[in-house]
C-alpha cells in the first residue's frame, strides 16, 4: 500500500510564494483557411501531423481560463490504414521536427523531471507520468476507426516556463514496437512559429530556444505503480524514484530546479540530486505581444530546501508579532 511507501520516500515541498496575478489577456479574433478557427484571446498552439504511411491529423492546444489547464482537441486520420486492431501511443517531444519532415529529428519525450521511458506511466498517478506522456494519461490512439477525433483537459502540460513548455516541440505517433509513424511541429503566434492566423510560418521558436543534442538510451522497463493503491516493490526497488510533477490547478506557475533526495537503489541507500518543479516566486501576467515569463527574469530560483526555510521562517516571525499584540491587548 502507499502509505508506507510515501512516509518514506516522499519529501514534501513547501515552496515560499507570492500569490499569483491573474494571467489577462488582450482579446482579438481571427480565423484561417483549412485550419480549425483560432480565438486569440487566450493562448492556442497546433500541431500538424504527416507521415510515410498515410496517417495524419492535426492536435490543437488551448489555455482554459480561469483554470491553466490546456484542452487538446484531437483528430487523427488513416490508423486504420496501417493496422486496424493496433493502439498507437503518442507524446510531445522535445525538439521540432527537422525540415524534411524525419520523426527522428523529435528525440524523446518531453521529461523535466527525467521520469525516463523506463518507468510505465499509470494514469492513476499521473505525477510520475512524464510530462510529454499524452498517451500515458488519456490513454492510446484506437486504430479501428478511419478517423478518430478526441477532446480532452491535460492538468500536466504548460505553455511555460520554457523546461515545461510545449510551444517549440513537436508530436509523434508511434506503433506499437515504437516505430514513428507521424509526426509534426507545435506552433504558435505566440512564440513566433505561426503567424497571426495560426499558419506554421517555419520560424524556430523564440521562446523554447534551449534543446537536448540527444535522446537517452533506452533502459528496462519497470511498472512500479499498479493502480493508486498498489506498488511492485521489486520495481520500485530497482529505480531512482523521480520527483513528482506537479498539477497546473495545484501549482499554475512553476520553475525548474534541483534538491537532494534520500533514495534506496537496488538495496544502497543514497542521496541523489533530482530535477524538481517549484512553484515560482512571482505570479505570471500574459498579454498579446508580450514576452512569456522565463526562468532568467525571475528574481529568485528556489529549491526545496531554501523553499522551506523561508516558509518556516516566514511563519515564525508571523508568530512572534502576534504574540506582541496579544500581549499588548492583555
Amino acid at each position: 500500500m502507499f502509505t508506507p511507501f510515501f512516509t518514506t520516500l516522499l519529501i514534501t515541498i513547501i515552496p515560499f510564494t507570492i500569490a499569483s496575478d491573474p494571467i489577462t489577456y488582450t482579446p482579438t479574433t481571427t480565423s484561417t483557411s483549412n485550419i480549425s478557427t483560432i480565438t486569440q484571446s487566450t493562448i492556442n498552439a497546433l500541431a500538424i501531423l504527416n507521415g510515410s504511411y498515410g496517417i495524419s491529423g492535426q492536435i490543437s492546444f488551448t489555455l482554459e481560463q480561469p483554470s491553466e489547464d490546456v484542452n487538446l482537441k484531437i483528430s487523427i486520420n488513416g490508423l486504420n490504414t496501417f493496422n486496424s486492431s493496433a493502439q498507437y501511443s503518442y507524446h510531445i517531444h522535445t525538439n521540432p521536427i527537422s525540415p524534411d519532415g524525419n520523426c527522428s529529428s523529435a528525440l524523446g519525450h518531453l521529461d523535466p523531471l527525467s521520469v525516463t521511458d523506463s518507468i510505465t506511466c499509470d494514469p492513476l498517478l499521473p505525477q510520475y507520468c512524464q510530462e510529454g506522456d499524452l498517451a500515458g494519461r488519456h490513454g492510446k490512439l484506437l486504430g479501428n476507426v478511419s478517423t478518430i477525433e478526441l477532446n480532452y483537459t491535460d492538468h500536466y502540460i504548460r505553455f511555460w516556463t520554457q523546461p515545461f513548455s510545449i510551444l517549440g516541440r513537436s508530436i509523434v505517433i508511434h506503433a506499437p514496437n515504437t516505430t514513428r509513424l507521424a509526426c509534426g511541429n507545435i506552433t504558435s503566434f505566440v512564440d513566433g512559429t505561426a503567424d497571426i492566423n495560426g499558419i506554421p510560418n517555419g520560424n524556430s521558436s523564440n521562446y523554447v530556444k534551449d534543446y537536448p543534442s540527444k535522446a537517452l538510451p533506452a533502459g528496462p522497463k519497470y511498472t512500479p505503480f499498479i493502480g493508486a493503491n498498489t506498488t511492485d516493490t521489486a520495481a520500485l526497488a530497482a529505480i531512482t524514484l523521480p520527483a513528482t510533477l506537479p498539477d497546473v490547478d495545484s501549482q499554475p506557475n512553476i520553475i525548474l530546479t534541483t534538491s537532494t533526495f534520500p533514495r534506496t537503489v537496488n538495496g544502497t541507500a543514497g542521496s541523489y540530486t533530482l530535477p524538481v518543479a517549484v512553484a515560482a516566486p512571482t505570479g505570471f501576467t500574459y498579454t498579446m505581444g508580450a514576452s512569456l515569463p522565463t526562468q532568467s527574469n525571475l528574481p529568485v530560483k528556489l529549491d526545496a530546501k531554501n523553499s522551506m526555510a523561508t516558509s518556516i521562517h516566514s511563519f515564525s516571525s508571523i508568530s512572534l508579532i502576534f504574540s506582541f499584540l496579544l500581549l499588548f491587548l492583555i
